[in-house]
């Protein structure tokens, strides 16, 4: 499975709302900082997560993005979703017409096992998981 960029800084934007967003408005240029997202990429990906109601936006000078549901309902595969046409093998038209044969199972078998895996994963547990990493860091001061 190979995820572009442009899915890869979705998920990061996400992750980053659901563990500064818990009670008030992030702003883009914040995310932006943190996450190493070219301002003018991340406000075009904003834009397609909040055409998506995964987050919802505020304007003027306290303004900026928030969720739109609690993280434990937003799985990873809606938000990949919004940037992927498709993340799972899929057959071209040639494939279809010529029969590989057991192959077409096995892949079938694929998309069915990552689906679930992606759907079945929420942004929730990232954050739980982003904190475990976080907790493990450890800073090392050198005199």
């Amino acid at each position: 499975m190979k995820i572009s960029s442009k899915t890869q800084y979705a998920l990061k934007i996400m992750l980053d709302l659901t563990m500064h967003a818990r009670t008030s408005i992030v702003t883009a240029h914040s995310i932006a900082k943190r996450q190493g997202i070219p301002a003018k990429f991340l406000e075009q990906i904003l834009l397609l997560l909040k055409g998506a109601a995964l987050v919802e936006s505020k304007r003027g000078a306290q303004g900026g993005y928030r969720l739109m549901r609690d993280p434990a309902e937003i799985s990873l595969a809606s938000i990949i979703a919004v940037t992927e046409k498709s993340f799972l093998h899929s057959r071209t038209e040639e494939n279809k017409t010529n029969n590989l044969g057991p192959y077409d199972e096995v892949w079938a078998e694929l998309d069915e096992i990552v689906n679930r895996k992606l759907n079945s994963i929420t942004l929730k547990v990232m954050c739980e998981r982003a904190k475990k990493l976080q907790a493990q860091t450890v800073l090392e001061f050198v005199i």
